[in-house]
């Protein structure tokens, strides 16, 4: 007599499915569109359009089937990444090199602005040059030249460079704030207890010792 567990169904895993099968399972999941337009927004991305879900979640199902996935999606678009150029040329990094992670051939890169004074661009990728007929039919924006994508990269890391400069001055302000708030309005009288201003006075030493290490520390390394 057979057991229940003879006549149960065995689980049908994606992976065991022909590949032609899961390729058309693949062009379901994401957009039929053949590029897609990336908002970036703070060195990271706000959305996607069009507005279709991508499935990211069958990136993470396993490694063989999230590689087989990632290397689908990211060989079957072109990417527009489009913002202010402060946030693009940022954002477009990472993202460059998760394409170049997947992609099949060499990946190619074009930028466009809206002229010098405009504040706004897009960086086109794609994985070889299976979609430039694409790139090659927008109508919006002017192709920028190496020389002016070279002098907006130069802003965007002059600064940061300057926002690094600042954190002193940053430090220095989070410190007073936290000092006016244990002092009372008369000088040196504390509106905490003595136990609680030592806590306060220790906190505000680690937070000055970490950030001499950070700071000074790489130059001394690199002394020796």
């Amino acid at each position: 007599m057979a057991t229940e567990t003879e006549h149960a169904p065995s689980r049908l895993h994606l992976l065991s499915l022909p590949y032609d099968i899961r390729h058309l399972i693949y062009e379901h999941l994401f957009p039929q569109d053949p590029q897609l337009y990336i908002h970036a927004q703070d060195a990271g991305f706000a959305s996607i359009t069009p507005n279709f879900p991508i499935p990211t979640s069958i990136f993470r199902i396993n490694q063989v089937l999230g590689h087989e996935a990632s290397e689908y999606f990211y060989n079957r678009y072109l990417f527009n990444i489009i913002g202010t150029k402060h946030d693009c040329l940022i954002a477009y990094k990472p993202f460059m090199m998760t394409l170049k992670k997947y992609s099949r051939d060499a990946v190619r890169m074009d930028a466009f602005g809206n002229g010098r004074q405009s504040q706004t661009m897009c960086i086109s990728l794609q994985a070889g040059q299976s979609k430039l007929a694409v790139l090659r039919s927008r109508r919006r924006g002017v192709p920028m030249p190496d020389e002016e994508i070279q002098t907006e990269m130069l802003k965007v890391e002059k600064e940061a460079a300057a926002r690094k400069a600042s954190l002193p001055l940053r430090f220095a302000s989070c410190i007073s704030k936290t000092l006016l708030g244990c002092l009372g309005p008369q000088y040196g009288h504390t509106l905490f207890s003595q136990e609680r201003m030592s806590i306060v006075v220790l906190a505000i030493s680690s937070i000055l010792v970490l950030f001499l290490a950070l700071q000074l520390g790489p130059k001394f390394i690199a002394a020796y």
